[in-house]
């Protein structure tokens, strides 16, 4: 780190790789649930997934907050929000399959793939390109 630099300009590059690659980790991993719930791969498997995506996706977005906050990152308390709606609407489709409720959790898995591609090219994007520029404006 050379003077001057913040912590999160120093490590952005490597940050903003794993932030992708996780990024594409829960897109599978939606997708993984949606094939296995709808195919009749076995309740046990689609739960499975589902709970891996639930453990996953907390651990992801406290990994992105601490990158915001080591970053000052000036849009935090929104992108914190969006991620607050994300965790409600991802166990909210683990509740209505735990219920029985596969319909609904398809058409919930569905809703959340296409929510979580807006807000990895949005605003994810976004805080990747932040991170890029040394955590400046």
């Amino acid at each position: 780190m050379t003077a001057g630099e913040s912590p999160a300009g120093a490590a952005a590059a490597p940050a903003s790789q794993t932030l992708e690659n996780e990024h594409a980790v829960q897109l599978r991993l939606v997708e993984a649930f949606r094939t296995a719930a709808a195919g009749g791969e076995g309740r046990d498997v689609a739960a499975g997934i589902l709970r891996h995506l639930v453990d996953f996706t907390l651990m992801h977005f406290l990994s992105e907050q601490l990158l915001m906050r080591l970053g000052a990152y000036p849009a935090y308390e929104s992108h914190l929000q969006a991620h607050e709606r994300l965790m409600d609407e991802v166990r909210e489709l683990e509740r209505r399959f735990v219920a029985g409720d596969v319909p609904s959790s398809l058409a919930a898995a569905t809703l959340l793939h296409d929510w979580l591609h807006e807000h990895v090219t949005g605003p994810d994007r976004a805080l990747a390109d932040f991170l890029a520029r040394g955590g400046r404006d």
